[in-house]
């Protein structure tokens, strides 16, 4: 499936670079600066960002989302964090400890994206998550007390507090832009214009120095998170949140850390403790615990709301959507809900909906999985793997906004319970 594949290959793309963006922050923070390595950066994101904006549209998405002010400010204040002050953590963090600690503090953000996404997304974390964060946030105080778990090193605790908030600013960005649904190159250039304006104002309050030193480290250092983490690179990572639900998104990549340690011993000298591993090991953990890595998120109802069957949020499978009406539904606020139904039910759905013309209710579109006015074949495969539709369910589905398409749903399964049609299996888990 191509979508799957696309996903996957971006995934592995975001691991390997990842893996040396605190190594070039090492090398640059320590050369010329963080405030300046974040100059430059970030001056780089900007010029790539637009290009890849001219290339995909000639602009046009960005052109829509400048008139949406309450959208430019929700994504200028996730970029200013997530990009800016987030990366000037970053890099003070690495510069106070190593790369490879850093690395492995720096992937507690999937901790940070479990705790709130119940409320920013309406999406449930399993059981298993929850325990894979467990063991994440072993692994960090392992780190933090050398090994030992008794003990914390004091010397490093700042520089580690520094390299936490960044993943908290990460993990605040990373909600932010998945639950607006905008462009992300958008989002990125917003990012980057307001990195490079918290720069400039740093550079100009504290007079601060922008010499470049022109050696190849650095050079390089400055490509790297310019020109890929904060340019093409964060937007294969977000295609990745978008495509997977968040919280495996994230631990999917926590292979990162061990990529990280064995470059920063190879390039810069870095020496290797054995309980690095283990605090690697312990995160990676998280990874083999987990649920399915393509299941759709499960959309978590509002409280004034009766669940009757489990929601599930599909909106990554209409992301790239060519369809104009499901286009402005996921390029705003809204979501794209789904639920299982048998395929007999789906019949006496099916006469409901047309009887009350509830096909196209306002803001909500009402549409099925095989409905190849909405759906692509490649969608369809999608939706179907994610979901784990069998040969005879039905996935109906409303693009809409998401309390407003909750209620249609519930309103739909209530009536097939209360006439006693909805097999157990597809109703709501008490």
């Amino acid at each position: 499936m191509k979508i799957l594949y696309k996903g996957l290959l971006a995934l592995v793309f975001v691991i390997a670079e990842s893996a040396l963006v605190t190594i070039a922050l090492q090398i640059g923070g320590s050369a010329i600066g963080a405030v300046p390595m974040l100059l430059y950066s970030s001056l780089l994101g900007t010029l790539v960002i637009l290009v890849v904006i001219y290339l995909q549209d000639r602009g046009k998405e960005l052109s829509v989302l400048v008139k949406d002010r309450k959208g430019v400010a929700i994504l200028f204040v996730a970029g200013l964090f997530g990009f800016g002050v987030g990366t000037l953590a970053l890099t003070w963090g690495t510069i106070g400890t190593t790369p490879s600690v850093s690395a492995i503090v720096y992937r507690t953000y999937p901790i940070m994206i479990a705790i709130f996404t119940p409320l920013a997304l309406k999406q449930r974390v399993s059981r298993r998550q929850l325990f894979a964060l467990i063991l994440g946030i072993v692994g960090v105080a392992i780190v933090l007390s050398d090994g030992g778990l008794a003990t914390v090193n004091m010397a490093e605790l700042p520089y580690v507090a520094l390299v936490m908030f960044s993943a908290l600013a990460t993990a605040a960005s990373t909600l932010a832009i998945r639950a607006y649904n905008t462009s992300t190159s958008a989002y990125m250039l917003l990012g980057n214009l307001s990195s490079l304006a918290l720069a400039i104002l740093l550079i100009l309050f504290f007079h601060m120095s922008i010499a470049l030193t022109f050696s190849i480290p650095v050079v390089l250092s400055i490509l790297l998170i310019g020109g890929i983490e904060m340019g093409v690179g964060t937007l294969l990572f977000y295609y990745c949140y978008r495509t997977f639900s968040t919280t495996t998104a994230g631990l999917g990549m926590l292979a990162i850390p061990f990529l990280t340690v064995m470059l920063s011993f190879a390039l810069l000298g870095t020496p290797i403790h054995s309980y690095y591993f283990v605090a690697a090991i312990m995160l990676t953990l998280g990874v083999l615990v987990q649920e399915g890595v393509f299941k759709a998120p499960e959309h978590i109802s509002s409280k004034n709301a009766t669940a009757h069957a489990q929601i599930y949020d599909i909106t990554s499978a209409f992301l790239d959507t060519n369809v104009e009406a499901i286009r402005r539904v996921v390029r705003g606020n809204g979501r794209v809900l789904a639920v299982k139904l048998h395929n007999a039910n789906y019949g006496k759905v099916r006469d409901m909906l047309a009887q009350s013309q509830a096909e196209d209710t306002g803001s909500n579109i009402v549409y099925t999985h095989a409905d190849d006015r909405y759906v692509s074949r490649d969608q369809e495969r999608f939706i179907t793997e994610i979901i784990g539709r069998e040969d005879h369910e039905t996935v109906l589905i409303v693009a809409g906004q998401p309390d407003k398409g909750e209620g249609l749903l519930n309103d739909i399964f209530a009536s097939l319970s209360d006439s006693g049609n909805v097999p157990s299996a597809e109703r709501a888990s008490r």
